[in-house]
């Protein structure tokens, strides 16, 4: 069931057809109010395209809190930046070209499922859940960081639920390695100021495949200069106790919102590669953690393309950070052939000797065992149901 809130018959009789169930049409916010006064369990409401946006955000900024888990929808017949941001910011879940029935159907979906989760989390709130944090970092690109990163976020995916952050603001790649188009990303949040709260925070995310969601990084570098320290740890706060695992990809430098990561996540794992330009950025990059008295506890070093003849070994990198390497990861020309796919090695080939190597990653923040053919026999199952 859904409230549809001042739409023509016709446009309607659209929506009712794309939902493909009943819906009730109100012309007012009067009405819109007295038809929820009555179902106390509504959980959707769709804004029709002629709706003054003021009286729209209006609405959802006022039942956010008493109401959260009634998800609002708004429809637009032209999405633009400026609307979507000011929709978001004051509670409104998704935003959509009323023209698009598909995005219509998907947008409601994921916000009914937001609202399961509101009602379930209604009745444990005296002992939330934490997720787990883990940001994937190196001072030097080219190290396969977003690579990992994507890999890692597979294979936890198949444990739990997972979401992957791209807080490479600047250049990230997490949405070009995964194909996935930018139709929301991190900047949105710059205009919600204040308002970060899980609502908000879950409309910023995109659902990849299941149990796998991803917060890509701004189309635009220039955005990420938006970005503030603060708001990176709003995003953090309430993608923990969204998700199982939180994945974060992060850029090769200390910027504000790294150092909110940094603070953030319970593993630290530090990548590098056998080369001298590399391990000196990993030896400054772990004294500067050590400075900022970031515990060493989380700190895990990752060596990848750990079997090339360099000249270097893993027990060189050992020796120079006077730490233990905690996973090898073996160079594979599969790996840039799958990327260039637009699919993980995880997911292609979940026994394949890189793959084994995320999977031990995958193990360590888990805290159990990983089986590398677990993913290949989820995707079986799920194909069957």
């Amino acid at each position: 069931m859904a409230i549809i809130l001042g739409s023509t018959v016709d446009t309607a009789d659209r929506f009712k057809f794309a939902l493909g169930e009943d819906a009730t049409l109100v012309e007012s916010i009067a009405q819109l109010e007295e038809a929820l006064s009555r179902d106390l369990n509504e959980q959707l409401v769709i804004v029709g395209p002629d709706v003054d946006l003021a009286i729209a955000t209006n609405f959802a900024e006022r039942y956010r809190v008493p109401r959260p888990a009634l998800g609002v929808i708004l429809t637009r017949r032209r999405v633009d930046l400026t609307v979507m941001g000011q929709a978001l910011r004051f509670g409104v879940r998704e935003v959509v070209n009323i023209d698009d029935a598909a995005a219509l159907v998907t947008a409601c979906q994921r916000s009914l499922a937001l609202s399961m989760q509101f009602v379930g989390v209604s009745s444990h709130e005296a002992s939330p859940s934490r997720g787990k944090a883990v940001l994937v970092f190196s001072a030097k690109g080219g190290c396969g960081k977003t690579t990992i990163s994507t890999n890692l976020a597979q294979a936890l995916s198949e444990m739990g639920s997972v979401c992957l952050v791209d807080f490479d603001l600047q250049f990230g790649d997490v949405g070009v390695a995964l194909r996935i188009n930018p139709t929301k990303t991190v900047a949105n949040a710059i205009a919600m100021g204040d308002h970060l709260d899980r609502q908000a925070v879950s409309s910023l995310v995109i659902n990849y495949k299941p149990n796998f969601d991803v917060l890509l990084a701004p189309p635009n570098p220039v955005d990420a200069e938006y970005m503030t320290g603060d708001i990176g740890r709003a995003i953090l706060n309430e993608l923990v106790k969204m998700y199982e695992y939180v994945v974060i990809d992060s850029s090769p430098a200390f910027t504000d919102v790294v150092l909110e990561a940094f603070d953030a996540a319970d593993f630290h794992f530090i990548i590098t590669t056998l080369d001298i330009p590399t391990l000196k950025n990993l030896r400054v990059s772990t004294a500067t953690l050590d400075e900022l008295e970031v515990p060493r506890t989380k700190r895990h070093v990752l060596v990848n393309y750990a079997d090339q003849n360099t000249g270097l070994s893993v027990e060189d990198v050992e020796r120079a950070i006077d730490s233990h390497v905690a996973v090898r990861i073996p160079y594979s020309a599969d790996v840039p052939m799958a990327v260039n796919r637009g699919v993980t090695m995880v997911e292609s080939d979940p026994r394949h000797p890189v793959s084994r190597a995320i999977y031990e990653i995958a193990a360590m923040v888990a805290g159990k065992a990983v089986t590398q053919t677990s993913g290949r026999r989820d995707r079986k199952e799920r194909r069957g149901k």
